[in-house]
């Protein structure tokens, strides 16, 4: 038993150093603390409190006098970029309901071209029908002269022809063509002979006169046809010019209103930045709310 006893005086002594040091060490650091507490406090009363608020007012009074002038020129600035972005917006706008106006009476001339296109068209259909007509006339009434009565034939190719100079004889007669005596000396030619013709020859003519009124009335059709298409191709070209220029106005009209809205957003966001304000602004503005919060401070101690 004697033997175990130093060694827990040995221990004990230890942990009593240990703490001992311990204690030692924060005493030394309170002592420090409390004079540097001391020291801060002796210093704050010799500083001229009243000279340091002094300065630091006029420095801030400074720095809101240079961030006053600064924010009136972005003012100014902002409402002239205001007052430009209107007037060239004003102008874009009025460009555009031109083009649009263009545009539009540009439609309305394709509509009245594009109804008397459609005229045309039923003109031409009307022509076409009209020459089937011609056709269809001239073959029936050709084949109806091959069924008149040789009388008939005759007063018709008589009406037709100078009667002076052609002679429709009797059915069956045939084509007599005398030879013309020479004229004697000092008298006067004799008339011309008449032209006897054959009831196959009367037939033959009337044919030929049924035919050539046919051709005429056909022809004057078919000018009117050529007519027609002269002016539909000219009406589908003017149309189609006037769609390219309503399209290039219509065109020219929504490049002027997106040029509208970018000039519009560039404006709204700049009148987001001034509204927001510079770093400075918005450092001033904090050390503002600091200052008041000292004075209020300062005068409730």
């Amino acid at each position: 038993m004697s033997n175990g006893a130093p060694k827990v005086e040995n221990r004990n002594s230890k942990l009593e150093n240990r703490n001992s040091k311990l204690v030692c060490r924060v005493e030394a650091l309170r002592s420090r603390i409390s004079n540097f507490v001391f020291r801060c406090s002796n210093f704050a009363a010799r500083v001229p409190w009243r000279l340091v608020l002094g300065a630091g007012c006029l420095l801030f009074l400074a720095i809101w006098l240079l961030e006053h002038d600064a924010r009136l020129r972005r003012e100014v600035e902002f409402s002239q970029l205001k007052q430009q972005t209107a007037a060239q917006v004003a102008e874009l706008r009025a460009r555009a309901d031109a083009a649009l106006r263009a545009s539009q009476e540009k439609a309305r001339t394709i509509e009245g071209l594009e109804s008397r296109r459609r005229r045309l068209e039923r003109e031409a259909e009307e022509l076409r029908q009209r020459l089937g007509s011609l056709r269809e006339e001239e073959r029936a009434r050709v084949g109806q002269v091959a069924t008149l009565p040789t009388s008939e034939l005759e007063k018709r190719v008589a009406a037709r022809l100078d009667p002076g100079n052609f002679g429709v004889p009797d059915s069956g007669t045939k084509e007599q063509s005398p030879s013309p005596q020479p004229a004697a000396a000092g008298q006067p030619l004799a008339p011309s002979p008449q032209f006897v013709l054959t009831e196959e020859g009367t037939r033959r003519i009337e044919t030929a006169f049924l035919e050539l009124d046919s051709c005429r009335a056909q022809s004057a059709v078919k000018d009117g046809v050529l007519g027609n298409c002269q002016e539909q191709v000219a009406t589908q070209a003017t149309i189609a010019g006037e769609m390219r220029k309503s399209l290039a106005d219509l065109n020219q009209a929504m490049r002027l209103k997106d040029e509208i809205a970018a000039r519009t957003e560039a404006l709204h966001r700049a009148e987001l930045k001034a509204a927001r304000g510079t770093r400075g602004s918005r450092f001033l503005r904090a050390v503002e709310y600091v200052g008041i919060g000292v004075v209020i401070g300062m005068v409730a101690r």
